[in-house]
């Protein structure tokens, strides 16, 4: 599974907060799935949910959606086209422990495509981009 580091990557570059205290972002998979078929390659993908835990957050809750969002719409557009995943898709909670910080949870809904190729004996792995889209 690629998209976690990369979405943690992306996180640390662009919200500030996250840039100055990367060790208080932590991620965990759950409800992981994984969606194979009895077709003649052994490709599939991976359905889970990823945890996000931002711990003594102290920036604006906007400087974080807003680089989620845009990762989400690269890396996982469907959670903004499908009308029933951008209502659960992804989801947030924000637990206040003091007036200056805060606790914030995300949930995202994430899939990655994994590609095997067999060659005799060989087989061959690679991780798949997400589709095109038009925006």
């Amino acid at each position: 599974m690629k998209k976690p580091e990369f979405l943690r990557q992306t996180l640390i570059k662009k919200v500030p907060y996250l840039h100055a205290y990367p060790g208080t972002l932590s991620m965990s998979a759950e409800k992981g799935v994984v969606i194979a078929t009895t077709t003649k390659s052994l490709s599939f993908e991976y359905n889970y949910v990823l945890n996000l835990t931002i711990s003594y957050y102290t920036g604006d809750l906007n400087f974080l959606i807003v680089p989620l969002l845009q990762w989400i719409r690269k890396n996982q557009p469907d959670l903004m086209t499908n009308p029933e995943l951008r209502k659960t898709g992804f989801t947030f909670s924000v637990d206040t422990f003091s007036q200056d910080a805060t606790n914030i949870k995300i949930g995202l809904k994430l899939t990655e495509r994994v590609l095997v190729r067999e060659n005799g004996e060989n087989l061959t792995v690679e991780d798949l981009p997400e589709p095109e889209t038009s925006f």
